[in-house]
C-alpha cells in the first residue's frame, strides 16, 4: 500500500526513522554511485536459480540402497516423484557414488549418483564435505547415524556432530541457498536408535529457529509392518532384512514415501514450489522471514514510503543503488 498524507503519523514517522537508519538524508536527494551492498540473504528468500533441482542423498549403506533388489534403495521412487511433479525444468541426482549394477545406472549412469558410503559414521561423512563442492546440490537428504549406533560410537553427541555436519553443508553450498532434509533413523534392534532420533529432532528445531532451511523427515516407525512384538524377530515386525538394519524393498518404498511430505513443505517454503505433498503448515523459519520495504526518492519531491511486503522480522530498504538490511523486532501476526 502507498502511504499518503492521510496515513497515520506513527507509521510515516517509523518509515522516516528506518530510512534514516539506512543512512539516507530525508531532506534532499542523495547521489550514490557505490555498488550494491548487502548482508547475506536472510532465510525465507528464494534461491536465485531454483529451476534445476540438484538432489544429493547423503548417508551410508541405506542411502546407497544396500540389499535392495534393484540397487536403488529409496532413490528411484523418490526421483520419479520429483520429476512427475513437473516443478523444475530438470531434476538431477548428484554425488560421487554410483552402483553400476543398479537399474538407475543402467538407465543413465548419472541417475545413480548419490553420497551413500557404506559403513560411514557421522564423523566420516563430515570428513568428506570438502570433496562435495563440485556437485553443488540445492536439496540435501541426510539419513546418517545408524553406524554410529551399531558401533556405539559417541552416540551421546550424535546430534551435536550431525548439527556440525548440517552447518558445514549449508556453509559449503551457501550460494545455492540449499535445503537440508534430515531424517530420523529407521528402527532396528539397537537401543541407541531412539535416543539418537530424539537428538535429531532437537537439532532440526534448533537450526530452523535460527532461520536455516532445515526440515525433518520422520523415519523411526515408518517401516513398521504391524504392532511391534519384542518377542519376535525385528524383521518380522518391520520391513527390514534379517540383519535387523537394512530395509527390504518394501521398506525402501516406505522410506521414499516418508521423504515426500517434508520435501513438499520444504520446497514450498524455501523454493516457492508447490508439490502434491505440500501442506498448509507454517514455515518453521517464518519468524525470520522478510519484511521488504522500499524508500523511494526523487529530485523534486519528498520521500515516498511504499510497503511492499509484510511477513516477518527483517526489513529490506532500497535507495538508489544501495541495499540495506535493517533488523526489526516485529513479532508475526
Amino acid at each position: 500500500m502507498r502511504l499518503s498524507s492521510s496515513a497515520p503519523w506513527a507509521l510515516q514517522a517509523s518509515c522516516y526513522w528506518l530510512a534514516a537508519l539506512a543512512g539516507q538524508a530525508l531532506a534532499s536527494p542523495v547521489a550514490i554511485s557505490s555498488p550494491e551492498i548487502s548482508s547475506p540473504e536472510p532465510a525465507g528468500l528464494l534461491a536465485r536459480d531454483n529451476d534445476v533441482l540438484r538432489v544429493m542423498p547423503l548417508g551410508a549403506s541405506i542411502t546407497a540402497g544396500y540389499k535392495s533388489s534393484d540397487g536403488n534403495g529409496y532413490r528411484e521412487n523418490l526421483y520419479k516423484f520429483l520429476v512427475n511433479e513437473k516443478q523444475w525444468s530438470k531434476v538431477e541426482m548428484v554425488g560421487s557414488v554410483r552402483n553400476k549394477t543398479s537399474t538407475m545406472y543402467k538407465q543413465d549412469p548419472d541417475l545413480a549418483r548419490n553420497e551413500g558410503h557404506s559403513g560411514d559414521r557421522i564423523d566420516e561423512i563430515q570428513a568428506r564435505v570438502d570433496d562435495l563442492s563440485k556437485f553443488n546440490p540445492n536439496l540435501i537428504l541426510i539419513n546418517l547415524g545408524t553406524n554410529d549406533a551399531t558401533q556405539h560410537y559417541d552416540t551421546r553427541h550424535a546430534g551435536n556432530r550431525t548439527e556440525d555436519l548440517v552447518r558445514s553443508l549449508l556453509g559449503k553450498f551457501k550460494s545455492n541457498n540449499p535445503i537440508v532434509v534430515l531424517s530420523t533413523l529407521v528402527f532396528n534392534n539397537n537401543t541407541d536408535i531412539g535416543p539418537i532420533n530424539k537428538q535429531y529432532r532437537e537439532v532440526q528445531k534448533r537450526l530452523a529457529a535460527e532461520g536455516l532451511h532445515v526440515q525433518l523427515a520422520e523415519m523411526e516407525d515408518k517401516l513398521k509392518g504391524r504392532d511391534a512384538d519384542p518377542t519376535r524377530p525385528v524383521e518380522e515386525e518391520y520391513d527390514v532384512q534379517s540383519d535387523g538394519t537394512h530395509p527390504t524393498d518394501k521398506g525402501y518404498e516406505k522410506m521414499a514415501e516418508a521423504w515426500k511430505a517434508p520435501i513438499g513443505d520444504a520446497v514450498k517454503w524455501w523454493m516457492g514450489k508447490t508439490l502434491s505433498t505440500s501442506s498448509n503448515k507454517k514455515s518453521p523459519t517464518s519468524s525470520t522471514e522478510t519484511v521488504s520495504k522500499t524508500v523511494e526518492r526523487t529530485s523534486s519531491n519528498p520521500p515516498e514510503q511504499t510497503i511492499v511486503q509484510t511477513s516477518g522480522a527483517t526489513s529490506q530498504y532500497f535507495h538508489e543503488s544501495v541495499r540495506y538490511w535493517v533488523h526489526l523486532f516485529m513479532p508475526n501476526a
